[in-house]
């Protein structure tokens, strides 16, 4: 986040107010938060905004400062006491990732990684081809369908022409879009000996949130 201080104030002026009374209401109807499972992002670029925001409103910062000591730590290694988590380049939230597209793209490799070791460890210890893409199909490869919302959010060009005939040829340069094929291709393809790929087998092999 590169912006001014007038719009960190606009953006980060309620936290204090909206988590105190989120606690003040919510605990006695049983409502907790967990400073341990809760962050606190004040931007987007790697950066935190506190020694900025200091110079032109201190009394803000500290507020700021406060919140996320209170409501986003974690506990320390060295003592009793809490270290104050202050996210600068996204979060995850339901198993998808919101921030940069720095951050994106890292979330992304991350989840695709995870599916390769899996796809490896199946091929190792699998024998039976059937029962291997079975597995791979309905378990292993369903780990990534869910992030395609945030593929097209952070890849799609944003160019109205490119936009409206938008296709799978502008999304060959995304992970999200060529790694799933290229693990098909090793999965599916090779084992069965076959030369020749058949684009709408890959299609209709790839799941979706439908299926």
């Amino acid at each position: 986040m590169t912006a001014s201080a007038e719009s960190h104030i606009s953006l980060h002026g309620d936290i204090k107010f909206f988590l105190d009374t989120l606690h003040q209401l919510g605990k006695p109807r049983g409502c907790n938060i967990n400073p341990q499972k809760s962050r606190i992002l004040t931007s987007c670029n790697g950066t935190s905004i506190l020694e900025q925001l200091h110079l032109s409103n201190p009394t803000l910062a500290n507020d700021l400062k406060q919140s996320i000591d209170t409501y986003s730590n974690t506990k320390s290694s060295r003592s009793s006491e809490t270290l104050g988590v202050e996210l600068t380049d996204g979060f995850r939230l339901l198993g998808t990732p919101v921030g940069s597209s720095t951050f994106a793209a890292k979330f992304f490799d991350e989840q695709l990684n995870s599916v390769r070791k899996q796809l490896s460890t199946l091929t190792a210890n699998i024998t039976d081809l059937h029962t291997r893409l079975k597995l791979f199909n309905t378990c292993t490869l369903q780990k990534l369908p869910h992030l395609l919302g945030a593929d097209i959010m952070h890849n799609l060009p944003l160019d109205s022409t490119l936009t409206q005939n938008f296709g799978p040829a502008e999304m060959d340069h995304s992970p999200m879009a060529s790694t799933p094929s290229s693990m098909l291709s090793s999965s599916i393809y090779y084992p069965l000996t076959t030369s020749t790929h058949i684009q709408h087998s890959s299609l209709t092999s790839t799941p979706t949130k439908e299926d």
